[in-house]
């Protein structure tokens, strides 16, 4: 897998971690765009002119959850894989839709090059 070829839109709304986020990724070498909000990541699909790989989607998000902002991106780029990060107790995280077991998942706080390791077991699975 070229990870340069590899495209990823980070979603979460707090402005340092949208940061860190992006520059792990950028460093471990993917194509990185960003947004702070839903809407903000579903205007970014419509109008990104390339193919967006993977989600990297925090669980809770203003206005929404994770799982339901993936669900309408898949409709418009039904390949779109997801992983979903949290620093909320598992429990908050499933009453949100998420299973940690069930689908790819990162608690927070994370060292960046295991979140890389992470993005790259599932763009791989």
């Amino acid at each position: 897998m070229n990870r340069n070829d590899k495209t990823i839109l980070v979603v979460d709304d707090h402005q340092e971690t949208l940061y860190m986020l992006s520059r792990a990724l950028a460093v471990g070498g993917y194509s990185v765009l960003w947004a702070r909000d839903a809407a903000d990541a579903l205007m970014m699909l419509e109008r990104h002119q390339g193919v967006v790989d993977m989600m990297l989607v925090d669980v809770v998000l203003p206005g929404t959850s994770g799982p339901e902002l993936v669900e309408q991106a898949t409709r418009m780029h039904p390949g779109l894989r997801a992983l979903y990060i949290s620093a909320y107790d598992e429990e908050t995280v499933r009453g949100h839709g998420v299973d940690p077991e069930e689908v790819p998942f990162v608690a927070k706080p994370y060292e960046p090059g295991d979140l890389v390791d992470r993005v790259n077991e599932v763009l791989l699975a």
